[in-house]
């Protein structure tokens, strides 16, 4: 069953036939031999809203288990998802014996003593909470060497943390959404960073895309039986490649999630991946950062804010280190190709940066978000 309203297929849509899918397991109970391949999921439907509860299916091959985990930590999003990938895990890797499942309320002393009990040697989950998961391993980050990456974009400053990290790790990036799975895989070779091959019954498009061939992903894809997504706007910003890879097959690149990854303002786009870049090359000013964005408009012209929290571990603090951070970071922050945070401030385009000095360290949460817009002009 595909969805019938419109040409592409909203929350309201998806809504609607989730709930078939819900409807017809219930009327349509899967076999005892089935039920490991059948659940029920909850998902926000990329809005945060109130959740929509349906049903799906995986089967055996799908490229989310690991080919061995002896013993496998999922670290991913609420227990509805960790749940879901737990039983991925259970009928897509060989034999595995062990499966430990934690969020960000399971980050205490004593998992240090479970996790050097367990050894893993594979982990699932946002690279943000796994780098966390990390500080609690001590010797066994020695015995992990298969990493599935997903639900952040995977950064340079990322890649490099998790080589030292985590130095005899395999690492694979998975693009996938809670109403379908697995969307898409970084396993070619021949990829770039943060560009996918579709997986095989998955179709990747882009509604309405911009000059540079930018917008929303849309995603086909079956997720229960003869149910399938076409057309399903998932609220993540990408564009097709202009030219099939040398394997052959068609990819695309991967932006991030519209409001936290990726904005334009006043004729700029912001990445986040840009910020932790420049943050990285700041690290002797502060030891970490949440940056918003928002605008306001001036005789018809837009104009662009930017307001940079840092948090430094050792306390101090002056007038003079915050115009430093100002200036350091205005300098280096690419807003266009050619053009920095500094350079568009001085044609008027954007405020000058404010920094925001934090005491506390900002709280964790199992996915960061870094970037993110204010709605209210400043």
């Amino acid at each position: 069953m595909e969805h019938a309203r419109g040409d592409v297929l909203d929350r309201e849509g998806f809504l609607e036939l989730g709930t078939k899918a819900l409807e017809d397991l219930i009327e349509h109970p899967p076999k005892r031999g089935e039920l490991l391949y059948f659940c029920i999921r909850m998902t926000s439907g990329t809005s945060g809203r109130t959740p929509i509860v349906m049903a799906s299916e995986h089967k055996k091959g799908t490229p989310v288990g690991f080919k061995k985990g002896r013993a496998v930590v999922i670290s991913q999003g609420g227990n509805n998802a960790r749940l879901g990938n737990v039983l991925f895990t259970l009928t897509n890797t060989e034999d595995p014996t062990r499966i430990l499942a934690i969020d960000d309320s399971d980050l205490k002393p004593q998992l240090e003593e479970l996790l050097q009990d367990l050894k893993p040697d594979a982990l699932r989950g946002f690279p943000s909470f796994m780098r966390r998961v990390g500080e609690y391993l001590g010797d066994a980050k020695g015995e992990v060497r298969a990493m599935k990456i997903t639900g952040e974009k995977w950064t340079p400053s990322m890649q490099a943390d998790f080589e030292r990290t985590f130095p005899k790790a395999n690492f694979e990036v998975i693009y996938g959404i809670v109403e379908v799975g697995v969307v898409a895989t970084s396993e070619c070779p021949n990829l770039e960073r943060n560009h996918y091959h579709p997986v095989d019954d998955a179709v990747v498009d882009v509604d309405a895309p911009d000059e540079t061939g930018a917008g929303e992903l849309l995603i086909s894809r079956p997720f229960y039986r003869g149910f399938r997504t076409v057309r399903y706007r998932v609220g993540d910003i990408g564009r097709i490649d202009p030219e099939p890879c040398v394997c052959g097959k068609m990819s695309f690149e991967l932006f991030g999630r519209r409001g936290s990854d990726f904005f334009k303002v006043a004729g700029a786009v912001l990445f986040r991946e840009e910020f932790d870049r420049v943050a990285s090359e700041c690290r002797d000013l502060f030891d970490d950062y949440r940056a918003e964005v928002s605008r306001r408009t001036e005789k018809g012209i837009e104009c662009g804010h930017i307001e940079l929290s840092v948090f430094r571990r050792d306390g101090k603090w002056s007038k003079t280190i915050g115009r430093d951070i100002a200036g350091r970071f205005s300098g280096e922050l690419f807003l266009t190709r050619t053009r920095t945070l500094e350079d568009l401030v001085q044609a008027g385009y954007f405020d000058p940066l404010v920094v925001v000095r934090k005491k506390e360290p900002f709280p964790f949460k199992s996915k960061e978000v870094k970037l993110s817009e204010r709605r209210t002009t400043p």
